[in-house]
C-alpha cells in the first residue's frame, strides 16, 4: 500500500468500547526514516491482516479483543475470546498464519511453577475451548509463531502441532543471566530476536542451530526498559519503551544489523493528549505500525516516520489493564 494513502487514511468511526480517530497528515516535525525503501522491507507489506487481536483482563478473566481491520485500519469490536485458565505471571499473544490463536500464562506463587499455551481455532470467540494445549514446567517468556506455525516460547521452540508436555526442538544456548526469551520476533530471513527488558539478542538458525550472532541494548536511554518488539523483514527492529521518568512512552526504530549500544535510528512517538504511557504490545503488519498503551489504547501509526505524529486511527477506552498485541487472518 503506498504510504501516501496510508497518510490519508481518515477513520472517524465511533464504537462500544472505544473510539477510532485519524488524521490526514502528520506533526511538522517528523521526517522520513534514512532508509531506502523500508515498506518493500516490512514484513508486514507482503501480508494482508484481517484482524486485530488485543491482549486485555476482562472482569479479571485474561481474554482476546477481536478487531476487524478495513483497509489496516480497525473497525468496531467483534468478538471476545476467554482464556479458560486464569492466568498469572508472565502471558503472551500470538495468531499463527492458519488463524489459530495462542494464549499462554502461568501460575505459581514467588515464581512461575507451571506454564502452558492453549492454541484455539482459527475464528474462536466467547468461551471456546481450546483446541490443544502445551504444557512445561518452569517455562517463562513470550510467544510468537511464524509462518509455517513453529512456536517460539521464551527460550523454546516447538514444532507445528506440538501438544500436551511435548519436548521443545531446541532450547536456545543462553550465555547470560536475565535472557528469558521476553517478546520473541522472526524475521525474513529467519532470525530469531529476543529480550530481557534492556538488550535485544539475535540468533539465526534458530530451529536447526541457534546461534548468538549480535545484540544490541537501549539502557543508555533515559534508563528505559523494554515492554513490546516488533521486527520488519529487513530486520529493523521497533522496541516499545516503558514511561519511566515521566516521559511518554515511546518507540524506538534501531536499524538492521544493529549491535552493542547503538543508538536508535530515531524515536516515534504519537501526538496525543495525554501522552501514551509504558508501550506494552506492538505489531507490524498491513504496512502500519500497531502501539498498544498501558493506558487502553490502541494508536496506529506509519512506521517509516520518526518524530512526533498523529495517529491515523485510535482505539480508546480498552478494559484495564491490558498486556499484548497480536495480528491475524
Amino acid at each position: 500500500m503506498a504510504s501516501h494513502v496510508r497518510l490519508m487514511a481518515l477513520c472517524s468511526l465511533s464504537f462500544g468500547l472505544g473510539a477510532c480517530s485519524g488524521t490526514a497528515g502528520v506533526a511538522p516535525t517528523t521526517q522520513a526514516l534514512p532508509m531506502q525503501a523500508l515498506h518493500e522491507h516490512l514484513s508486514g507489506d507482503s501480508q494482508t491482516f484481517g484482524h486485530l487481536y488485543v491482549g486485555d483482563t476482562v472482569a479479571g478473566q485474561k481474554s482476546a479483543l477481536i478487531f476487524p481491520l478495513n483497509g489496516g485500519l480497525p473497525g468496531a469490536q467483534s468478538g471476545t475470546l476467554y482464556a479458560q485458565k486464569r492466568f498469572l505471571g508472565p502471558q503472551g499473544l500470538a495468531v499463527g498464519p492458519d488463524g489459530q490463536i495462542y494464549i499462554s500464562g502461568g501460575l505459581g506463587r514467588r515464581h512461575i511453577d507451571w506454564s502452558w499455551v492453549d492454541v484455539y481455532p482459527a475464528g474462536a470467540s466467547g468461551h471456546t475451548a481450546p483446541a490443544r494445549t502445551i504444557q512445561s514446567q518452569g517455562t517463562q517468556g513470550g510467544i510468537t509463531v511464524d509462518q509455517n506455525n513453529y512456536l517460539y516460547w521464551g527460550v523454546q521452540i516447538f514444532a507445528p502441532g506440538a501438544h500436551g508436555a511435548a519436548t521443545p526442538l531446541q532450547t536456545l544456548p543462553i550465555s547470560r543471566k536475565g535472557l528469558i526469551g521476553d517478546l520473541p520476533q522472526v524475521d525474513n530471513q529467519g532470525n530469531l530476536y529476543i529480550d530481557n527488558e534492556l538488550e535485544t539478542a539475535v540468533f539465526s538458525n534458530p530451529i536447526t542451530n541457534p546461534v548468538e550472532t549480535r545484540s544490541f541494548c537501549w539502557n543508555h536511554n533515559k534508563g528505559y526498559e523494554s515492554y513490546s518488539l516488533a521486527v520488519a523483514g529487513d530486520g529493523t527492529a521497533y522496541v516499545g519503551m516503558d514511561d519511566a521518568v515521566n516521559q511518554p512512552g515511546e518507540v524506538l526504530v534501531f536499524k538492521p544489523g544493529a549491535h552493542s549500544c547503538d543508538h536508535p535510528l530515531g524515536i516515534i512517538t504519537a501526538s496525543v493528549t495525554p501522552a501514551l504511557s509504558a508501550i506494552v504490545g506492538l505489531a507490524l503488519g498491513n504496512g502500519y505500525l500497531y502501539v498498544l498503551s498501558y493506558d487502553s489504547r490502541v494508536v496506529v501509526l506509519d512506521p517509516t516516520i520518526i518524530g512526533p505524529q498523529k495517529p491515523l486511527a485510535t482505539i480508546s477506552g480498552l478494559p484495564y489493564p491490558p498486556w499484548a498485541l497480536a495480528l491475524g487472518p
